[in-house]
């Protein structure tokens, strides 16, 4: 019922939290007030004073906000950003985990094998690997982003043909620098990884539309403010 879901949304709403974790405790919630609701159902055999009895059963949206945001993990503060940033931010932080920890761990995992840091030419393949990590992200994101809608984008199908040719390009420009048994492996290495990618980016933009889609039910609610 629509009255259910409004008491939800008044509780979730104010939270600074991700749309994930958002969705998440708003279906949670909803439940268990679904789940008053069908037992003061029984009582009283009437829809609009069981949800009455329901909602003044579940306490107040503002008590109960207060005490979840408590609960909320200072990553999912930092996360609760607009979506609409979603794609930018996660490259970015793909990017700051890459330099705080890999490139460290990295180094640590050197000394421990060769006995010596970093040469020049080790410093080399792990930075230009490290730095792949970043680009496949922002590929995949944007890839799905421009597919399906999501994450920010507009879908537009030029954007699609745009990302995957760029992709298609630097690993044949990667390939062409690879001592490969045969040329053919020039071609295959390109197509097999951009099929392979692109299999997991439509998989991940089907399941992101759908949570959106969630989302945007959610959000579409029009809550009662105070004059």
């Amino acid at each position: 019922m629509k009255e259910l879901m409004l008491h939800v949304e008044k509780i979730v709403r104010p939270l600074r939290m991700s749309g994930r974790h958002k969705l998440r405790m708003r279906e949670e919630l909803l439940g268990h007030l679904r789940g008053i609701y069908d037992e003061e159902l029984e009582r009283v055999d009437n829809h609009g004073s069981a949800a009455d009895a329901a909602i003044a059963r579940f306490g107040q949206a503002g008590e109960i906000s207060n005490k979840l945001k408590a609960s909320i993990p200072w990553y999912d503060f930092v996360f609760g950003w607009p979506r609409s940033a979603t794609v930018p931010r996660l490259t970015l932080f793909i990017l700051v985990v890459t330099i705080v920890f890999e490139l460290p761990i990295l180094s640590f995992v050197s000394r421990i094998f060769s006995g010596h840091w970093f040469g020049l030419e080790q410093l080399a393949v792990y930075g230009f690997v490290l730095l792949t990590i970043p680009l496949f992200a922002s590929y995949g994101l944007g890839l799905a982003g421009a597919s399906f809608g999501i994450l920010g984008h507009c879908k537009a199908g030029r954007c699609v043909v745009f990302y995957t040719v760029g992709f298609f390009s630097y690993l044949t420009r990667g390939s062409l620098l690879m001592n490969w048994p045969h040329p053919v492996f020039h071609v295959l290495y390109p197509v097999v990884w951009t099929r392979i990618i692109a299999a997991g980016v439509h998989g991940f933009g089907h399941w992101v539309q759908n949570a959106e889609c969630r989302l945007r039910e959610w959000d579409s609610l029009e809550l009662e403010t105070s004059p």
